[in-house]
């Protein structure tokens, strides 16, 4: 009798812990996937607020991380995917913010030709009607 007890308490805790973690889980990808998104400035000073952004968001990153010894085995290994997953987009967003910012110090991305595609072949022009 006293097992019985023992197993439905411990199934009801594991999956207040599980609920918990697929909660927590979901809030890290959502906040992930979002960061880049609002990632829109196009100038030197809207870049390096995504920059600080970028750093808050990494640092609470490195800092879940250190929890993932504490989390009970069968959910550290959904946390931990998740913030490899987390870490993957975060470093897709460095890129982006690297890249953009090169772009705005070198001179912003080329202009194409007034009568040309981006390669500077010229495109003929429609038959007028």
């Amino acid at each position: 009798m006293l097992s019985n007890v023992f197993a439905a308490v411990s199934r009801r805790c594991c999956r207040h812990k599980l609920a918990l973690v697929i909660t927590c889980a979901f809030f890290a990808l959502a906040t992930a996937g979002l960061l880049p998104l609002c990632g829109c400035a196009h100038t030197e000073a809207g870049l390096q607020r995504e920059t600080q952004l970028y750093l808050v968001a990494s640092n609470g990153l490195t800092d879940v991380k250190q929890l993932i010894p504490y989390v009970p085995p069968p959910a550290n290994r959904i946390l931990e995917s998740v913030l490899a997953i987390g870490g993957a987009l975060l470093a897709l967003w460095a890129t982006h913010l690297h890249r953009s910012l090169a772009e705005l110090r070198n001179g912003g991305p080329k202009a194409a030709p007034p009568n040309g595609d981006a390669a500077g072949a010229q495109v003929p022009k429609p038959p007028a009607a």
